[in-house]
C-alpha cells in the first residue's frame, strides 16, 4: 500500500487550490469589470481649454455619469438632460474622430433660444416672456457678454448648449443644436483639483446643514454641531478642501 495523505493536508491544500483560483479569477474579471464601468457607467475626463471657465479650469479633473444614457440606449430611448446640466458630447467635423466637448445645457427640445445684444434669453410654455438662464447662478458673471446671432426653436431631441466663457467657446452659436445620441453623459463630480471653500460658500453650507439637521437654533455665522465636529481639529485650509468635495457634488 502507497503512503496516504493526513485528511488536514488534503484540506490545505484544497484550500489553497481554491484560494489561487479565487485570486485568478479576480485578476480576470477586475479589467473586465473596469472596461464595462468606463463604457456604461462612470468616467474619467480631463478638461482642456477654457470654454467653461470659471465653472471649470483647463486641466480639471473630472468624473462623468453615463448611466442614464447607457440605459437610454439599451431600451432604445432618446436621453435628453435638464436645463443646467452640464454634459460631455461628441462633436462630429468630418474627421475621422469625433471631438469632445464639455458645454452646458442652455436649451431643451421646443425652446426657442434668443441670443442678441450679447443677451440670451429662453422661450418656453412656461415662461412665454422668456427668462435668463443663467440668472441667480455661480457662473452668470462669466457670461456676460454672450455674443453672437441666434434665434432658433430648439429641434426634437436635441439641445442648445454653450460654455460659461461665452467670449471663448465653441458651442451652439457656431454649430448648432447637438444631436441627444451624441451626449455621452453629464458632470458628476470635480475630483481635482479640490477648490478650497471661501468663508462665503462654508456660511451657505452651514445654512444647508441648518435645514436639514434637528438643532433648533441656526446661525448663519457659526457652523452648526454636525460641521463643527467634522471640522474641528483639523487646519482650516484643509477642512475647506475636504468640505469642498460635498460642494462639488451638490453643484
Amino acid at each position: 500500500m502507497g503512503p496516504v495523505t493526513p485528511p488536514y493536508k488534503q484540506a490545505k491544500k484544497h484550500r489553497a487550490l481554491r484560494e489561487v483560483l479565487s485570486t485568478a479569477g479576480v485578476l480576470l474579471l477586475a479589467p473586465i469589470a473596469a472596461i464595462i464601468f468606463t463604457a456604461f457607467v462612470f468616467q474619467f475626463y480631463r478638461v482642456d481649454g477654457p470654454s467653461m471657465e470659471e465653472t471649470l479650469q483647463n486641466n480639471d479633473r473630472l468624473i462623468v455619469y453615463k448611466l442614464p444614457k447607457s440605459v437610454a440606449n439599451v431600451l432604445n430611448r432618446d436621453y435628453l438632460p435638464a436645463h443646467g446640466d452640464i454634459v460631455v458630447f461628441n462633436l462630429n467635423e468630418g474627421g475621422d474622430e469625433p471631438r469632445q466637448l464639455i458645454k452646458r445645457v442652455i436649451g431643451l427640445p421646443g425652446d426657442r433660444v434668443v441670443v442678441k445684444d450679447d443677451v440670451v434669453r429662453v422661450y418656453d410654455a412656461e415662461h412665454p416672456d422668456g427668462y435668463d438662464p443663467d440668472a441667480g447662478k455661480d457662473h452668470q458673471p462669466y457670461t456676460v457678454p454672450t455674443s453672437g446671432n441666434v434665434d432658433l426653436v430648439v429641434p426634437d431631441n436635441e439641445v442648445f448648449v454653450m460654455g460659461d466663457n461665452r467670449v471663448n467657446s465653441l458651442d451652439s452659436r457656431v454649430f448648432g443644436p447637438i444631436k441627444s445620441e451624441d451626449i455621452v453623459g453629464k458632470l458628476a463630480l470635480r475630483v481635482f483639483p479640490i477648490k478650497p471653500l471661501s468663508d462665503k460658500d462654508l456660511a451657505s453650507l452651514s445654512i444647508k446643514f441648518c435645514r436639514s439637521s434637528s438643532e433648533v437654533k441656526c446661525n448663519s455665522r457659526r457652523p452648526p454641531l454636525a460641521v463643527r465636529r467634522i471640522l474641528t481639529g483639523v487646519p482650516k485650509d484643509f477642512s475647506k478642501r475636504l468640505v469642498s468635495l460635498v460642494v462639488v457634488a451638490m453643484r
